[in-house]
């Protein structure tokens, strides 16, 4: 029997713990949570560690290309987008009908991962896990383990860009993890800096509020007409008292900068002997996103930074609960090291990106799930999961909010989807994509 400890219980880790559920004739599972209950970062103002949710949140994907395969949202709910609170309700039914709770330890926080002994060619033998029970402040050295999943996402440690001038600016500095009304910016001029998913939603939930909006950017403009409190403008050159110097020369004076610069990868818990390296934003040497290449009983899960999240973390939870198991051999550390290397040039190299880019798989994700599919021996998801997903992200590049209020639903074929409403007159209410002849 294999002892496998999973880190973590959001998404990523509720997905690990069904896959290796499935093996539970050759796998001994034990999760642990450092809050009391499941959810992660689709907790709302979780008393035990930060989330990133705020009040208004909702996905940007449509719950119909986010549930895990053979869970679907319930058929009550309507709408498409979800505030969190529906996707926090799925996750912990979802905990539910799989008997999840009972492999998770709550309050129970990972200090140190560290090897046991390394082999010959210096790969982990096993896995020391030193945990702290969070209710007592106990110090507990937990037994042996042959394998461990780190499933702690990469929404917790912001990053925050060290502008010129920074300690001189006398407004307000926060980042985008701290946000969480608009109120508390009534009547204030906000620039928010950053143009990616976040960056547009907070825009967007700050304009029935705020007094002005400076949505700053180094992208192309945005291919909408935004509400007339919000402006576009060029990143910020650097800041002086109250002002913000932008690219372009100009000179705005906003009460608050926000920052929806991303987040940085952190696994603290992981010792000097294990921890990857990570630099630029790109975890090296991960084979499939997943394999630690040096330490191959060392998983990761849900690293990947666009994209479909559950169906994708479903993936690859089976990937690694299939390896565990024995269901297919590993590859060896030079075959791993190959296919790494060809795929950082697929996805940096050759389209002269820079490596934090790695882990934007983008037209990439789908033959990616079909190589994990096919490994791990289990049905690919959904092929109407790809074409509703796509023309998703098509509408929401041309909408700068209410592309949200579309209602779509998967077809009974699950080869195509239909959108019941689309707001835009031009789209065709009952559109119906046929994927079996595309």
């Amino acid at each position: 029997m294999k002892r496998v400890a999973v880190i973590g219980a959001g998404a990523a880790g509720l997905a690990a713990l069904r896959s290796l559920s499935r093996f539970q004739h050759k796998i001994e599972v034990v999760a642990f949570e450092r809050s009391n209950r499941v959810g992660g970062t689709w907790v709302h103002n979780d008393p035990f560690k930060p989330t990133s949710m705020y009040d208004n949140l909702t996905t940007n994907l449509p719950k119909e290309a986010m549930a895990f395969p053979g869970s679907p949202f319930p058929s009550a709910i309507q709408h498409s987008f979800l505030n969190h609170q529906e996707v926090l309700g799925y996750l912990e039914s979802f905990a539910k009908q799989n008997n999840l709770h009972e492999k998770i330890k709550f309050r129970h926080s990972v200090q140190e991962v560290d090897p046991i002994s390394f082999s010959r060619n210096g790969s982990a033998s096993g896995w020391n896990v030193d945990v702290r029970n969070e209710k007592t402040s106990d110090k507990l050295s937990m037994q042996p383990f042959d394998s461990v999943i780190v499933c702690n996402g990469h929404y917790s440690d912001p990053y925050i860009p060290d502008l010129p001038g920074m300690e001189t600016y006398i407004g307000r500095l926060l980042h985008s993890h701290s946000y969480r009304t608009p109120s508390a910016f009534r009547d204030q001029t906000v620039l928010v800096l950053g143009a990616g998913p976040s960056g547009k939603d907070i825009a967007a939930d700050l304009v029935p509020e705020a007094k002005k909006v400076y949505l700053s950017h180094n992208n192309d403009p945005v291919a909408y007409e935004t509400p007339e409190i919000v402006e576009e403008v060029p990143g910020i050159r650097q800041l002086h008292g109250s002002f913000a110097e932008l690219l372009d020369g100009r000179r705005v004076e906003p009460d608050v900068i926000l920052m929806a610069t991303g987040y940085r990868y952190s696994f603290p818990f992981l010792s000097k002997k294990c921890h990857p390296v990570v630099r630029k934003e790109h975890i090296e040497h991960l084979h499939k996103f997943i394999v630690d290449i040096q330490h191959p009983s060392l998983y990761f899960i849900g690293l990947n930074k666009d994209g479909l999240s559950f169906p994708q973390y479903h993936l690859q939870a089976e990937y690694a609960a299939a390896c565990i198991a024995g269901v297919f051999k590993q590859k060896s550390r030079e075959e791993m090291l190959n296919e790494y290397d060809a795929m950082y040039k697929k996805l940096v190299t050759d389209k002269k990106r820079e490596a934090m880019f790695y882990h934007c798989l983008d037209l990439y994700q789908w033959d990616y799930h079909e190589q994990l599919s096919t490994e791990s021996r289990v049905p690919n998801l959904d092929q109407g999961l790809e074409k509703l997903y796509w023309h998703v992200v098509d509408r929401r590049e041309f909408s700068f909010s209410d592309f949200k209020t579309a209602v779509y639903r998967i077809n009974d074929d699950k080869t195509s989807f239909k959108s019941l409403y689309e707001p835009d007159e031009n789209v065709e209410q009952q559109k119906t994509l046929d994927l079996s002849k595309q």
